[in-house]
Order: structure tokens, then C-alpha cells, then sequence
């Protein structure tokens, strides 16, 4: 991929594709069939950004696909880039986001995490990042459907 010269503030007007790929720790595929459990299934997330590991962080998958579908969500109603900022309980606003997604249009996105391996200076192109959290929702429901009696809709819709 070629960098254009041209630059906003600290970020290179180019866009990089993104890939969101996970591993459920084996120990813990037990609890997915168990709903309340299943949504603190922990394991291995990876953010890569152009072929770059970005970000990698042993967490709760189910507690980030519920925020990521409600970023999805307001997105496409929407029908622009828009904001995302990703807390746990381990880690809140005083520490920084895990990932955060910061519109600079209504097409792109800056990213940052608090556990980044190097600043990307490049933007995410909103379509990119909805098809990247979009095969995340697929291949997690594959994994939970495949070990367990429930399935990722069930485990994200809301409960009363």
C-alpha cells in the first residue's frame, strides 16, 4: 500500500483495511452454553490494522460484541461514521479506552487503544470497519453455536 503525502494534523489521508480475528481460551468453552456465563467468556482479541498487529488483549468477546452491535447499530441508522469508545470495568474513562473510534468525516475514523503497539496514522474507512466488526459477529457466533446450546443473537439481545 502506497501513503499519499498529503496529511491532516498527525494522519495520513490513506485508508487501511482492518481484521478483528479472537480465540476462546480452551478452559472457558465450557460456560457457552450457560448464557450468563457466556458473556464473560474470556479470550484472545487481535485488532489488525494493514497486516499489523495493532492491539492484542486477552477479553470478555461476548461484553465486546454487545458494545460493537450497539456501535453497529446506531451506525446504520445513521449512515455515517460514528463514535465508539470501548470500557470494561478493569479499565474505565481515567485509564482510556480499550479501542476507540473517533469519526474524522462521515466516511472515516481515527483508532486508538490504550494497549495499541504503535500509533496508526492512517484512517479506517467506515465500511471497512463495519464489514471487520460484522465477520467478528459471524465467526463468534460460529465459535459459541459450535460449543455450546445458545447462539451470539441470543447472547446479545436485550433482557428485561
Amino acid at each position: 500500500m502506497t501513503t499519499a503525502n498529503l496529511s491532516v494534523g498527525r494522519f495520513f489521508m490513506t485508508a487501511m483495511p482492518i481484521r478483528i480475528n479472537f480465540l476462546i481460551e480452551e478452559y472457558q468453552r465450557q460456560y457457552l452454553n450457560q448464557p450468563f456465563f457466556a458473556l464473560m467468556i474470556d479470550g484472545d482479541l487481535q485488532i489488525w490494522l494493514d497486516d499489523q498487529l495493532y492491539f492484542q488483549a486477552s477479553i470478555a468477546l461476548v461484553e465486546f460484541a454487545f458494545c460493537l452491535n450497539q456501535w453497529l447499530t446506531k451506525a446504520k441508522r445513521l449512515e455515517q461514521a460514528t463514535p465508539l469508545a470501548y470500557y470494561t470495568i478493569d479499565h474505565d474513562e481515567r485509564e482510556g479506552a480499550l479501542l476507540r473510534l473517533t469519526p474524522v468525516n462521515a466516511a472515516e475514523y481515527t483508532v486508538e487503544s490504550i494497549w495499541q503497539e504503535f500509533e496508526c496514522r492512517q484512517m479506517i474507512r467506515h465500511q471497512d470497519m463495519k464489514a471487520a466488526v460484522e465477520t467478528y459477529f459471524q465467526q463468534l457466533d460460529a465459535a459459541i453455536r459450535g460449543y455450546g446450546d445458545t447462539d451470539l443473537a441470543t447472547l446479545l439481545a436485550p433482557r428485561l
